[in-house]
């Protein structure tokens, strides 16, 4: 679900190019994620360790990925900027939001295996 929802949005949105890429790029950080937070024992400072690892996957991979379309490794990297802006964003929102949920008990009701 991870990687569908930006796929679709990529698509819909006019990027269709970066349809495959996203799908690929958002289950990894999801994947990767899930299993260093389980690994790290859940605690709450491993959500920022978590959201970092997702981050640094998300940032490489789309990096590699107009490495590929534009031929360049050096040229792709003029979008580092704005996807260092977005996994910024992404993880201090997701980390405050992850956090109060685990406080407001909803995810231990709703999901007692997280």
């Amino acid at each position: 679900a991870g990687g569908v929802g930006p796929a679709l949005a990529d698509l819909l949105s006019g990027y269709g190019i970066y349809v495959p890429a996203t799908l690929v790029i958002k289950a990894l950080m999801g994947l990767a994620a899930a299993l260093l937070y389980r690994a790290l024992k859940k605690q709450n400072w491993a959500l920022v360790v978590c959201g970092v690892a997702a981050e640094a996957i998300m940032v490489i991979g789309y990096w590699l990925f107009d490495g590929i379309l534009v031929g360049s490794l050096a040229g792709s990297a003029a979008g580092l900027p704005s996807n260092f802006v977005q996994a910024a964003f992404g993880l201090i929102v997701s980390t405050l939001l992850a956090l109060v949920l685990k406080r407001s008990g909803y995810v231990r009701r709703e999901f007692p295996n997280l």
